[in-house]
């Protein structure tokens, strides 16, 4: 995947789905393309498991505020224990744009 820029001028550079034990964690890595701070809302994000085509909730963390060209700020939110296994694939949404088709590793 490349590099996503949302309309507030937020990248999203990477996008891992990955196991802690049990909890399926979705990490990102952002950087802010503007000359000024800006907020970046985890909450836009949506996961939907492939086979099934049902909805992973991922627990949000507060908005990001990113300072004017910061690089590499990672935002992580956690999903319910045994939510997804290892090897499961998902669709990662982001404001209603798909990212990509993404296997939990």
């Amino acid at each position: 995947m490349g590099p996503l820029l949302t309309y507030k001028g937020v990248e999203i550079n990477t996008v891992k789905l990955e196991m802690d034990g049990q909890t399926p964690m979705l990490r990102t890595t952002l950087s802010n393309t503007n000359d000024r701070d800006v907020e970046f809302d985890c909450d836009k994000f949506k996961v939907v498991k492939v086979d099934d085509d049902s909805d992973v909730a991922f627990k949000a963390e507060e908005p990001k505020e990113l300072k004017a060209y910061e690089a590499n700020v990672e935002c992580e939110l956690k999903a319910e224990e045994n939510a997804m296994q290892v090897g499961d694939r998902a669709y990662v949404f982001y404001d209603d744009q798909l990212l990509g088709i993404f296997t939990v590793a």
